[in-house]
């Protein structure tokens, strides 16, 4: 499901902000797509994707209205003022596992909702169709969201994606801050180090973690995923 969007002035989109409503699978792996719209043709014309994030929501993502999940794009995507873009939220298997989005009363009278064909019993065909339900997906443009940022040099996190655990290192020899959020904001870890260290996060569910090393110089942050 997605909702458009007409941009008034340039703006940088930096994440997604999603509410995942109870009944939704723990670990279901899906895609958030950024597409601008043929403003000639609209949702049913030639949509060109400009931004995408992949997404494994967590157990803790999913709850009652109201619990927002942001959901970063690995680099911030810059939209054009006058032009219409549409945030999707995309469940790419068809097997069992479901996805429930939080809904308003608007429905058809925002015009916001698109969901993807075929529809229909005998003539379907593939195309973004409005929809009378409109789930919580909503832009967020939030400065502080800059993700994958590095301002000091010498320091390295890896594997990417990793099992559990990963290997922080420094090669400059300075005492590193270093902090672990999940994408609810959450501080799951927090330490500090001088040249190299290893954190393990093999307890934590499977998803993607924010890890940001900051010293008197600088910070590095990085998304790392979590199998």
């Amino acid at each position: 499901m997605a909702n458009q969007f007409i941009l008034e002035a340039d703006a940088t989109l930096r994440a997604a902000d999603v509410e995942f409503e109870t009944g939704t699978t723990a670990d279901l792996y899906v895609q958030v797509n950024v597409w601008e719209v043929d403003p000639a043709l609209g949702i049913q014309g030639v949509l060109t994707q400009v931004g995408v994030s992949d997404f494994i929501v967590p157990a803790s993502a999913i709850g009652s209205a109201g619990l927002i999940t942001t959901i970063p794009f690995p680099t911030p995507i810059s939209l054009v003022a006058g032009s219409i873009y549409m945030l999707e939220v995309l469940k790419t298997d068809a097997g069992p596992d479901r996805m429930f989005l939080g809904g308003s009363d608007a429905g058809d009278d925002d015009l916001s909702t698109v969901c993807y064909g075929p529809f229909g019993a005998s003539s379907a065909v593939n195309y973004f169709n409005g929809w009378g339900f409109a789930p919580a997906i909503s832009m967020n443009f939030d400065p502080t969201l800059g993700l994958n940022e590095k301002t000091i040099e010498g320091v390295s996190i890896y594997p990417n994606p990793s099992e559990g655990i990963v290997n922080i290192t420094n090669d400059k020899n300075t005492q590193n801050s270093i902090e672990v959020y999940d994408l609810l904001g959450n501080s799951i870890l927090s330490t500090s180090a001088n040249t190299a260290t290893t954190i393990d996060l093999s307890s934590s569910a499977t998803g993607i973690y924010m890890i940001v090393v900051s010293n008197e110089n600088g910070s590095v942050v990085e998304r790392v995923s979590i199998k």
